[in-house]
């Protein structure tokens, strides 16, 4: 295991609106920002319009005289929209332009739109044409016949799905009294100390009920919306020749159908595998029946989340390489610092996982880790050094200071900044250093009290919610947990976990492991293995970084060799 590599190691259209959500299911966005294609967080809630708000349409509300008179609520009003099809559509209006029919079409980008919207998004295309045009011959063609029973089959396949949606209801219900019954027969065998412990479980366990009864529902909706546009198209490509019902009509409704195809289709990937199967397990705490004298300061026990999947690019432009975000840390505000090590950069990104800002680096960034609330340090082992970075108003680079040694994972914690060095094969013993905020080293851990060394392989760590304790990932030891006493746990190794890489702690102090050869991640507890809250099934492989993402509790997960991150929100 000493040698692993550390692999720490068409013509542009103009963007137009969209009104696919990709990766923020569960969110309150601004109802009014995403019919224009923005995504702006929603404050507030109008009666009248049926919508979330943003404070600047709120503001917008306020400025014109015929909407002052309506009722706009607050945050705990907002709602879940059925965003994407409300009610039947007119498939020959432009989407951009109500009231104006698609005239044009553009064979470059296989697109349909009015006039207006080709002299804006398609200006630089040749082959643009009347839709008269174009549409002489749509009867015979291979397209028309192939989409036309495409939609009927998905109409089909989501008829089932919803069938499936519908049943998971009361699977989720069975589920749910399954784990109320674990936690009563539990219950039965302890004494009356757990009595509030009993009540923290059960509640818990009724909020993840509710939100997944919400999530199916508007899962089932979803299955609805989509039925109801496919069979929109379904009957009007359905329809004889007319004079009501022309050639042209029918090229327009063929492009509708591959539109409705295409969104139904990524909304059937998402409800396949994301929302089926079971959605609530509940663990007993493993050592419950040995230490009952210790429960005070434990819990029933803990849920291990199944999670909904979502990928989000976060390569640029002009990056060369395909990205290996190797490092990530969530910064104070809720945006995120990665490294990408192939390209050489560290990037910013917001709270919707977009990439905001970037610098470059001279070399290969291994970790990132906030120091303040506007500093951030990049190691650089191929440099042997350490690099300050200031967050705002743009990302620039502040002071370097030499390590003498390679360095990777890092944590920071009360002033001190806690580093990984050394380990791989041609390097020094692995160890951790301690560094204050001004970069003077102030201490290094390599060994036990009985001199022997702690660290094999070490790659990343994290610190608990007190700073009590020190969590290290081992390539060959394992999990490797240190007190802040000095006191060093034995290593946790698991054949569950195959090459133990990014680590990072929740609210409640529990663990989730990237096994980077096992691709999955496993949930930790007090140096005990909970369960597998990620594997190969949920979409894994190889991977390296993760990282607890406040907003939404939900799971940030970088892969070797990949140009996405996946967020995992908890159901």
């Amino acid at each position: 295991m000493k040698g692993k590599k550390d692999t720490g190691n068409e013509k542009d259209v103009a963007s137009r609106p969209s009104n696919i959500r990709d990766a923020f299911e569960g969110e309150f966005l601004c109802t009014i920002c995403e019919k224009e294609g923005n995504q702006s967080e929603a404050t507030n809630f109008c009666m009248e319009c049926n919508a979330n708000l943003c404070p600047q349409c709120v503001g917008q509300h306020r400025k014109f005289p015929t909407m002052r008179a309506h009722k706009v609520l607050g945050k705990s009003a907002r709602k879940h929209l059925e965003r994407d099809v409300e009610e039947e559509e007119n498939l020959l209006e432009c989407q951009n332009h109500p009231g104006k029919m698609v005239d044009m079409y553009c064979s470059e980008h296989d697109e349909v739109w009015c006039g207006g919207c080709m002299a804006v998004y398609h200006k630089t295309c040749s082959n643009v044409i009347f839709i008269t045009e174009a549409a002489k011959t749509i009867l015979k063609s291979k397209a028309y016949k192939d989409n036309k029973a495409n939609v009927t089959k998905m109409i089909k396949e989501y008829a089932q799905l919803k069938q499936r949606v519908e049943k998971n209801m009361d699977n989720i219900a069975k589920q749910s009294d399954t784990v109320s019954g674990t936690i009563r027969d539990l219950r039965t065998r302890v004494n009356a100390l757990l009595d509030d412990l009993e009540v923290v479980a059960v509640g818990r366990l009724k909020e993840i009920y509710s939100r997944n009864l919400v999530q199916i529902g508007e899962d089932k909706l979803r299955c609805e919306a989509v039925i109801k546009a496919l069979s929109q198209v379904d009957r009007e490509l359905n329809k004889p020749l007319s004079p009501t019902n022309t050639e042209p009509d029918i090229f327009v409704y063929l492009h509708r159908a591959k539109e409705k195809l295409r969104m139904a289709t990524n909304y059937h990937g998402m409800l396949n595998t994301g929302t089926l199967g079971q959605r609530v397990r509940f663990v007993i705490e493993p050592k419950i029946e040995e230490w009952l004298h210790e429960m005070r300061d434990r819990q029933l026990g803990h849920f291990i989340y199944k999670y909904r999947l979502n990928e989000v690019t976060v390569k640029l432009d002009d990056d060369v390489q395909t990205c290996v975000i190797n490092g990530a840390s969530v910064v104070t505000d809720e945006r995120l610092l990665m490294t990408d090590w192939a390209n050489k950069r560290l990037k910013l990104l917001d709270k919707f996982f977009s990439v905001v800002d970037t610098i470059d680096l001279e070399t290969g960034p291994n970790d990132v880790c906030h120091v303040s609330t506007n500093e951030a340090m990049v190691s650089l082992p191929d440099e042997k050094s350490l690099q300050l970075v200031k967050i705002d108003p743009k990302l620039a680079l502040g002071k370097k200071y030499d390590v003498g040694v390679e360095c990777r994972g890092m944590e920071y914690w009360a002033g001190e900044l806690y580093v990984i060095c050394g380990g791989l094969e041609h390097e020094a013993q692995g160890h951790l250093r301690v560094y204050n905020t001004t970069g003077k080293l102030i201490r290094a851990i390599e060994h036990d009290h009985i001199r022997d060394s702690i660290f094999s392989i070490p790659m990343r760590m994290a610190i608990s919610n007190d700073g009590s304790r020190i969590f290290v990932t081992d390539g060959e030891k394992g999990i490797i947990t240190l007190k802040k006493s000095g006191e060093v746990l034995p290593p946790l190794q698991d054949p569950a976990i195959k090459w133990p890489w990014g680590i990072c702690a929740d609210n409640n102090d529990q663990l989730f492991v990237c096994g980077s050869s096992s691709n999955n991640v496993v949930q930790l507890r007090e140096n005990r293995k909970l369960g597998v809250a990620l594997q190969a099934e949920d979409g894994l492989k190889d991977p390296m970084a993760i990282c607890f993402f406040p907003y939404g509790s939900r799971l940030i997960v970088t892969q070797d060799k990949s140009d996405f991150i996946k967020v995992f929100t908890p159901l």
